[in-house]
């Protein structure tokens, strides 16, 4: 029977959008969608915290490489 462990990540991103409808004036929009209309974008900060179960590798003593869930993490989440 496999031994199984856990790893971890978290990383930390900002992301911003802006709500902002063609079909409403400069006023209705301001006025429906308030600050998410900012024409410089409106951001928020997040925390993603990546947790990996699985079976402990017997050759390396690992469940995933960490520099390959950093790899995976960025090209899944953050390069977008």
């Amino acid at each position: 029977m496999a031994l199984i462990g856990y790893i971890s990540r978290t990383e930390h991103f900002s992301a911003a959008h802006r709500l902002h409808s063609p079909h409403l004036s400069d006023a209705e929009n301001l006025e429906t969608f308030g600050k998410c209309n900012h024409p410089g974008g409106h951001g928020h900060n997040y925390v993603l915290e990546i947790i990996l179960r699985g079976p402990i590798d017997e050759k390396n003593g690992m469940v995933a490489n960490i520099a390959d869930l950093k790899r995976w993490i960025k090209a899944s989440v953050l390069d977008h």
